[in-house]
């Protein structure tokens, strides 16, 4: 267990992005900040971030200067956060056989700080596709996108498992760009549309979002 050097933010917009965040605490004075993460249940900001010091000397001054803080204009609540090692430890999911086993035994659950996961802003999760689409036909459907590919050639494209005893006709996909700016390209053009609207209408609408 570390002590002293995270501290929990809670009431963050959902919206924000860590420079957003970065910029607030920057703005209040804090020191020695190595890392702003935003939390996620399920690769979705859950309106939490965690903030990493280099140093618990820093801490209580920081907890003193975040007693105002506000992130995009909204007030913003902090507490000194106790984090293991294991959570600090994201997952890099190499290769297809090893995420395929991550996803069907629940480990690929995009929770807590970063999402649990590297390379952020390179993923994007896409929300609301059919419950039985296949990785393949999702693979056709982002074909003209600059997907990173694992060393067998394949797309980094893995299924998010679903919460024990939760079922769903929709599913939820996490899609790896070989670039950010690929990444953010993506989420501009599927967010907010409709997936194969000539069969499905309106049925299925699609919620894209980058992870950070």
């Amino acid at each position: 267990m570390e002590h002293g050097k995270h501290i929990e933010l809670l009431g963050v917009p959902r919206t924000a992005t860590p420079a957003d965040v970065r910029r607030s605490i920057t703005r209040a004075g804090l020191q020695g900040v190595v890392d702003v993460a935003i939390d996620y249940h399920r690769f979705l900001p859950s309106g939490k971030a965690l903030l990493t010091l280099n140093d618990p000397q820093f801490l209580r001054d920081n907890i003193r200067n975040l007693e105002r803080l506000t992130v995009a204009g909204l007030p913003v609540k902090s507490r000194p956060r106790l984090l293991r090692d294991d959570e600090a430890a994201p997952s890099r999911m190499r290769g297809v056989k090893g995420r395929a086993e991550a996803s069907e035994r629940g480990i690929v659950t995009g929770n807590g700080p970063h999402a649990g996961i590297t390379n952020c802003e390179r993923h994007v999760v896409i929300k609301g596709l059919p419950g039985r689409i296949s990785l393949q036909t999702l693979e056709n459907t982002l074909r003209s996108y600059q997907l990173a590919e694992t060393r067998g050639g394949r797309p980094r494209i893995v299924k998010v498992p679903l919460p024990k005893d939760v079922f769903t006709m929709y599913s939820r996909f996490l899609v790896t760009l070989k670039s950010e700016a690929e990444a953010h390209r993506l989420v501009r053009d599927l967010h907010y549309t409709y997936f194969d609207q000539k069969t499905f209408g309106t049925k299925h609408r699609l919620f894209a979002r980058v992870v950070y």
